[in-house]
């Protein structure tokens, strides 16, 4: 028995992008295929992609299975973005197959994923937060690749200082991403960091 799920190119490339690239924390290099809720799954610790898929699990001794980074990347550089891959776990370990393309085995990273369900949010206060624009932006392209969506327009649901939801609207039944707000410095302060910017601008009105 074998445990498999299907993604396209594009949800991998998304998957690759939300992913870590050389994290201590290993397992966050990586996504999560969870076979047994149907779900791929990748997080830096700061933002999250989770993408719903068609997937089969018979065997309960392989219902999870982490995959490298960089052996994703390997086979989502082949063919176009609406390709279908087909990832499958057991003892061998995780395997990848791209029709007529090539198939590539490699072993699970052995770590335990971060539980991914308590990340993401079940309600939201709409209470305004300050996030990192870059954060924002790329878990927002990530969502649009695993939904292969140009045209889409990412929504950010605020949560104060919860985890943030960012979805397109009606297509939140196929993938979401969640981001963590952005916890300033204790020297953070925007409103002296403006005043020091009109410096120059009020002196020279003075001067005039």
């Amino acid at each position: 028995m074998t445990n498999t799920i299907e993604i396209s190119v594009s949800q991998a490339r998304g998957l690759i992008l939300a992913s870590a690239k050389s994290d201590v924390r290993y397992y966050l290099n990586g996504t999560l295929f969870d076979f047994e809720n149907g779900r791929a799954v990748s997080t830096d610790g700061h933002c999250l992609l989770a993408i719903n898929v068609q997937a089969s699990c018979d065997d309960v001794a392989y219902t999870q299975g982490i995959a490298n980074r960089e052996d994703l990347e390997t086979i989502a550089k082949l063919g176009k973005v609406d390709d279908v891959i087909s990832v499958s776990f057991d003892e061998r370990g995780l395997t990848f197959e791209r029709a007529g393309r090539g198939t590539l085995t490699a072993l699970a990273i052995d770590g335990r994923f971060p539980d991914y369900q308590r990340v993401i949010p079940e309600k939201w206060t709409n209470e305004q937060a300050l996030f990192d624009p870059d954060l924002v932006a790329r878990a927002s392209k990530a969502l649009k690749l695993a939904l292969d969506t140009k045209t889409g327009k990412p929504e950010l649901a605020q949560n104060g200082k919860a985890a943030a939801l960012i979805t397109v609207c009606g297509m939140g039944d196929k993938a979401i991403a969640v981001v963590m707000p952005w916890r300033p410095s204790k020297k953070f302060a925007p409103l002296r960091e403006l005043a020091d910017f009109q410096k120059p601008a009020l002196a020279k009105s003075q001067a005039a």
